[in-house]
């Protein structure tokens, strides 16, 4: 094997833990510090929202190869690209290693439909004054650097591996009125820690043109700091099943699975993921694709005591580009569908991928 094949993976590794850092207060303890007793309420909603986000792009799985019976050597597949979100059912090919790099930006707009910007966010307190109330306007940004290693064990199985870095930055105005006295209260945080590492295998059990199927099983090492948001400090599993059907220009691709594990901290779901790609040209393609997932069990309260959802979606359109032999970059944006949650009603994705 070239020496780049083992340098380049551990040069990005080690570029993304060198970028983490430990704030000097968590995020969790600014919430608890402003908020008081409304701190569980957003704690559990953040969470759920920044460590189990649907937006987080597929393994490197742009270019598949096939064994060349007559050369002896791994030859492309030609068409399809894919999709960025939903996985498809080919695999890599025997052999073939792929780096791959996201990074994801969100902006969060809302939470369980309330603006967070304008005040509309408001719960009752207690204080040594009184009967009070709070009103709480936040800017929360989360970016998501993500890198991926992939590897084609055999014809029809892969290994792969997925390491986070997660920046979150909190910005919180807090007014608190307890009879005619208000008091206006700011304060900001941030930190950048490593997240959950996911190591994953998918095998590829029925492969007759056009139809392709396969199985994932995701484990989820509990590496994050949750008191920053950037980790359950849970063991996770997700078994998935995906399917593809190849066009003559049009592709289709569906995922169902489930996250599962410890439900003390984390609520197992259902998740599903659907999608279609469209070969514009021979080194071009587009996607459009919904994401979903249900909590199983939902138990989350909304601020005001009702109860809050248990189905989050999103929709994604994208484009990828094959700019350079084995090279390729993707781009895409995400619409919320629906307001359950910790929600980013625009936000986007860039990425880039390089098969080996």
């Amino acid at each position: 094997m070239e020496w780049y094949r083992i340098i380049a993976p551990v040069v990005a590794i080690g570029v993304l833990l060198s970028a983490t850092n430990v704030a000097a207060e968590s995020l969790q303890d600014t919430l608890r510090n402003s908020l008081g007793p409304g701190a569980g309420p957003v704690s559990d909603v953040a969470n759920s929202a920044i460590n189990t986000n649907l937006s987080t792009p597929a393994p490197a799985n742009s270019l598949t190869f096939e064994f060349d019976a007559e050369t002896g050597l791994p030859r492309r597949v030609p068409g399809s690209l894919g999709p960025i979100f939903t996985e498809r059912g080919a695999t890599m090919g025997r052999g073939k290693l792929a780096l791959d790099i996201a990074v994801l930006g969100f902006k969060f707009d809302e939470i369980d439909g309330s603006d967070l910007s304008n005040g509309e966010l408001a719960f009752p307190v207690v204080t040594p004054l009184g009967p009070g109330n709070v009103q709480l306007m936040a800017d929360i940004h989360s970016y998501i650097l993500l890198a991926g290693i992939s590897y084609g064990v055999l014809e029809n199985f892969d290994l792969s591996i997925g390491i986070p870095v997660i920046r979150n930055e909190v910005e919180l105005t807090v007014v608190t009125q307890v009879g005619p006295q208000k008091q206006v209260s700011k304060v900001t945080n941030d930190s950048s820690n490593l997240g959950d590492v996911v190591v994953r295998g998918k095998y590829r059990f029925y492969n007759r043109a056009p139809y392709a199927l396969a199985s994932t099983l995701e484990i989820n090492f509990p590496t994050g700091d949750s008191d920053n948001f950037a980790g359950t400090d849970l063991w996770r599993i997700r078994p998935f099943l995906m399917a593809s059907a190849k066009g003559r220009k049009v592709n289709a691709h569906a995922n169902i699975g489930f996250d599962l594990g410890d439900t003390s901290e984390a609520k197992n779901d259902f998740r599903y993921r659907a999608g279609l790609d469209w070969v514009i040209k021979e080194r071009l393609g587009l996607s459009a694709e919904v994401l979903g997932r249900y909590i199983i069990d939902n138990e989350r309260r909304k601020l005001d005591g009702s109860e809050a959802g248990d189905h989050l979606a999103d929709a994604a359109v994208g484009i990828k580009f094959h700019f350079w032999k084995d090279a390729v970059l993707s781009a895409s944006a995400l619409f919320a569908l629906n307001d359950t949650g910790l929600r980013d009603e625009i936000s986007g994705t860039l990425g880039f991928e390089l098969n080996f």
